[in-house]
């Protein structure tokens, strides 16, 4: 039984290990493909979106778990990164069109949530109350966002 154990925690660790290389590599690659790209191509925008939601989605998963301070830095980093590029599409700079509408919305609350992890938290109030704000604003962000303000 201690075998198995061990053997099951070692392909877990494996497994983490893997995932987390795995979205390095994607975030390697879209980064190299968006590089790649004149500043006036219209997938620009959807490529900055998406790469700006990798490494969100990357700095929240590596924050869950408990890390060394080299981790912290990367989290960090990756966090700023996002916070970079969801800044270019709210200003319209970087060869990105300005974000309008619902994906505007979007945008503020994950910048609000991104700033309230990095302990930015006056800047994420901003942030927030606009999401909360806007009429276009979904119910559950809406929520979330109260929550946030909170």
């Amino acid at each position: 039984m201690k075998k198995f154990f061990i053997a099951f925690t070692c392909i877990i660790f494996i497994g983490l290990s893997q995932a987390k290389n795995d979205a390095q590599y994607l975030i390697y690659e879209m980064e190299s493909l968006r590089d790649s790209l004149e500043l006036d191509d219209p997938a620009r925008i959807d490529l900055t979106l998406r790469l700006a939601d990798l490494y969100f989605d990357v700095s929240i998963t590596e924050g869950k778990s408990k890390g060394e301070e080299q981790d912290q830095k990367v989290l960090k980093k990756n966090r700023l990164k996002a916070l970079d590029l969801y800044m270019h599409t709210l200003n319209g700079t970087d060869g990105v069109r300005k974000a309008k509408g619902l994906r505007r919305v979007k945008i503020e609350f994950q910048m609000a949530r991104l700033l309230s992890r990095l302990g930015e938290y006056e800047r994420a109030e901003k942030y927030y109350q606009s999401v909360f704000s806007n009429s276009k604003t979904p119910l559950k962000m809406r929520e979330q966002a109260a929550l946030g303000l909170a």
